[in-house]
């Protein structure tokens, strides 16, 4: 499993060490970021996790190759760029519903979802990836497809461009 992004409590970490020690998977986790949790969460996660520091923005997705499974366990997010990098490389991602993030994983379809502050849907849903190769394969082709889809320049710029048509109340009959 992997995490990136800064070590601050709202990041849901400690949910995330709590479900980690309920699997039946024997998994470890990478971490790559920073932050003033930093060391209260290498206690917690003890052997379980290695945490890199801070790593350099274009290293990052040649590090999400490197995991088997993307987690952001947040109790507050509002569109997080950390899942749609994920999914772009076709990483499987496994997030809480908040914020935007619904808006960008459709749950089991371009990956899984669990409530915030509960460790227990984290830990279901890390044996449920950790056994199963062919899910994993499923959910993170279908997340690079649908970043491939609705998220390209041409569409977000076609996008933006619908919206401010709204705003100034812009129609095609003018």
């Amino acid at each position: 499993m992997g995490y990136v992004g800064g070590l601050q409590p709202y990041k849901g970490l400690a949910d995330l060490a709590t479900a980690l020690e309920s699997a039946d998977a024997d998994c470890d986790l990478i971490v790559a970021g920073d932050g003033p949790e930093r060391t209260h969460l290498e206690q917690i996660f003890g052997e379980t996790a290695t945490f890199l520091g801070s790593v350099p923005y274009e290293q990052i997705p040649s590090l999400y190759h490197e995991f088997d499974a993307f987690v952001l366990p947040s109790h507050t997010e509002g569109l997080p760029r950390v899942i749609l990098e994920a999914q772009a490389t076709a990483t499987p991602v496994v997030a809480t519903r908040v914020g935007g993030v619904p808006e960008i994983v459709q749950d089991g379809e371009t990956g899984l979802l669990c409530d915030s502050h509960r460790p227990d849907q984290l830990t279901t849903a890390i044996d449920r990836l950790a056994t199963n190769e062919r899910d994993r394969e499923r959910l993170g082709e279908n997340g690079r497809t649908a970043v491939e889809e609705g998220f390209s320049w041409d569409e977000l710029y076609d996008r933006y461009e619908r919206a401010l048509r709204q705003v100034i109340g812009w129609s095609d009959e003018r």
